[in-house]
């Protein structure tokens, strides 16, 4: 039996019960109840500090249970597997949205670090360092991937290397051996058992693969069960996926509360779009404005802005005159059409959406003055919402952005 010491017992969720027990790492198991206990630190769950500075790990005091386990256990052989080049997270301050972490290194980027923390609380790495640099090791028919090897490394102690015969990336470390190679699969871990361990694995001769055929007692049964259990995960994962894919489609919608530029214009014209059944899909700025639909009865101006800070003057002059240019060209080819601005504006979009400040009542008086209503996308968003959900048509929304002037107000149905 082989225990696992995790810091994410969900990596290990399809692992199967009669070869593995699972263990948080701050909840485990003493390590002599089994033949090969592996301490897993290679999850980024794991490398946070709140400290200021790359000397310590949050859960330090678990790593320090783990070295007095280690150095207490008598018969159990242990693996510890390292991380891959994950981001080490510290520095836990308060912004403005809550409690951060602020600065963020990959572990290559403090490897030293990294090691003093591991030496210091978990085992003893004397002066043994790693190095950056991905290589692939094949064990039998498995190749693993690496993104790191071990140096200063006594030849004795070497147990495997890369497959460029140069890089460490098993090796013996006093009671213990260390890898570095990534195991994510229940089969990568056992080959690689079987091949460092290889006394443990000899009292029990491997199961033949035609053994599986054979039903006993209760086999039938389950299996048929299992396979009525299959079919309904099959089912679930499928309804899971277009709950995903609907959120994923949502949040496209979303991104109109802090977009800004192209992509900000992009998405609001795809709505625009949506609600009045016009095509935009070929939409040019002739006029330099950002969009364009002409009803039958009016034409809307958009214009779409991603702003840092509160709207200015200025930006709303900017919408005006976009109107103004559309109605120079109308003046000179002699056309006459029912014209209007929608400046349909992202401000304060790095700020959480209830931070926001009003529209100050001189903007709405700059627009009023040039024909133009000012949509916060907040606004718009919830517009938007009430038409998916058949609460207002396009009717009405032709109707409130036709009689309104300077900032739109809306009050959801």
């Amino acid at each position: 039996m082989i225990q696992i010491i995790t810091n994410n017992k969900s990596k290990y969720n399809e692992f199967s019960n009669d070869r593995f027990i699972i263990s948080r790492i701050d909840e485990f198991q003493s390590f002599d109840n089994y033949d090969i206990t592996i301490v897993d630190i290679s999850d980024s769950s794991l490398w946070y500090n709140k400290g200021s500075e790359l000397n310590s790990i949050n859960q330090v005091l678990d790593f320090k249970s783990i070295n007095n386990a280690i150095n207490k256990s008598k018969k159990s052989d242990i693996l510890i597997v390292f991380p891959q080049n994950i981001y080490y997270q510290y520095s836990y301050i308060y912004k403005s949205s809550g409690y951060v972490y602020d600065k963020k290194k990959k572990i290559k980027d403090f490897k030293d670090n990294f090691i003093d923390i591991v030496n210091r609380n978990l085992i003893s790495m004397n002066i043994l360092k790693i190095n950056y640099g991905k290589t692939y090791t094949k064990i039998n028919k498995n190749t693993y991937q690496a993104d790191f090897s071990f140096l200063n490394v006594d030849e004795k102690d070497i147990v495997i290397k890369a497959e460029n015969n140069n890089d460490s990336t098993v090796i013996k470390n006093g009671k213990v051996l260390l890898t570095s190679l990534e195991l994510n699969k229940e089969e990568e871990i056992i080959n690689l058992l079987r091949e460092i361990f290889k006394d443990k694995f000899t009292k029990i001769t491997e199961e033949p693969e035609w053994i599986k055929d054979i039903n006993f007692y209760t086999d039938k049964k389950c299996k048929e069960e299992i396979a009525k259990l299959d079919l309904e995960i099959e089912k679930l994962k499928e309804k899971k996926i277009s709950f995903e894919s609907d959120i994923s489609e949502n949040s496209k919608y979303k991104s109109i509360l802090y977009e800004t530029g192209d992509i900000l214009a992009k998405q609001i014209n795809i709505m625009l779009s949506e609600i009045f059944e016009y095509d935009m899909s070929n939409f040019k700025d002739t006029y330099e404005e950002d969009g364009l639909i002409k009803l039958e009865d009016i034409t809307f101006i958009v214009e779409t802005k991603g702003l840092n800070n509160e709207i200015s003057g200025h930006n709303v002059s900017d919408a005006c005159n976009h109107l103004i240019i559309y109605e120079d060209k109308l003046e000179e080819e002699k056309r006459a059409e029912n014209v209007k601005c929608l400046f349909i504006v992202a401000y304060q979009r790095n700020k959480n959406i209830n931070e926001r400040v009003e529209i100050k009542e001189r903007l709405e008086k700059i627009a009023k003055a040039n024909n133009t209503l000012i949509i916060d996308t907040r606004v718009f968003l919830q517009i938007f919402e009430d038409f998916l959900n058949k609460k207002i048509n396009k009717e009405q929304i032709k109707t409130l952005f036709q009689d309104n002037i300077g900032k739109l107000f809306y009050k959801s149905k």
